[in-house]
């Protein structure tokens, strides 16, 4: 005859005639109830990332020494999130198609460089004599005093004709009139950004201020590339022909 209790090895009998389980058991019921909604949620978070996140290989040599630090400036890919908020000293996916910038050179681009100012923030170049080199100064909108950007992290700017592009402003599609101080005002709802390697860079120095509308992403970090993700990455977008993000120079 087949034992039945051999069956059920975790329920106790009592003579009220209720069924108990063994403390064990419960607290592999609850441990695996809590490692399902663990998996559940990790799922849910990783789905989350990927729909807020892309990868994006850059070219150029316009954000070095930050990105493309090498002798021949290619192959960093750019983790870009298009959902995060841009500030000051971000750097910032432009896509110049949502621009009405007429700039042949950036027309139809996807760029990539650093924020630095916003509407109604002061911006001016200055010139140091002792170093012969150049650096931004910046007051936010509502700020009374001039304070000298960070640029720890940027090649220096010693090239006169940058100087001059920013100071003349003949290729601005949207141009701002000096102030007394040499400051110039970003008009509303656009934005003024340069790129790190300041003396090769191509950027709003050049060709005026741009569109807030045309970020369309923050950089959270940077796969170089010796990283094994960047190789991967890169090996998928040359088989599928993914557009590189350039960080024009000129």
């Amino acid at each position: 005859m087949r034992n039945t209790d051999a069956i059920k090895p975790q329920q106790l009998d009592d003579p009220t005639g209720r069924i108990y389980y063994r403390k064990s058991d419960l607290f592999h019921e609850a441990l695996g109830t809590v490692i399902l909604l663990l998996v559940v949620f990790c799922m849910f978070c990783a789905v989350f990332w990927l729909s807020s996140h892309y990868a994006k290989p850059i070219q150029g040599s316009s954000m070095q020494p930050s990105i493309n630090n090498y002798t021949e400036a290619t192959g960093d890919i750019a983790i870009v999130s298009n959902s995060a908020r841009f500030s000051y000293n971000d750097v910032i996916i432009v896509d110049m198609e949502r621009s009405e910038n007429k700039d042949t050179m950036v027309q139809g681009k996807l760029l990539i460089k650093r924020a630095i100012a916003f509407g109604g923030d002061s911006l001016r170049l200055v010139r140091d004599d002792t170093t012969a080199m150049y650096h931004f100064e910046l007051k936010k909108r509502g700020e009374s005093e001039f304070t000298v950007l960070e640029e720890s992290f940027a090649y220096p700017m010693t090239a006169v004709n940058k100087a001059n592009a920013f100071y003349m402003q003949s290729g601005w599609t949207v141009k701002s009139e000096h102030a007394a101080d040499n400051s110039i005002t970003i008009p509303e709802g656009y934005m003024f950004f340069v790129g790190d390697n300041r003396d090769v860079s191509y950027d709003c120095r050049t060709f005026g201020p741009v569109e807030t509308t045309a970020c369309i992403g923050v950089v959270e970090t940077v796969l170089k590339t010796d990283n094994f993700w960047n190789k991967l990455f890169s090996f998928i977008s040359s088989i599928f022909n993914i557009k590189h993000t350039e960080a024009i120079k000129g």
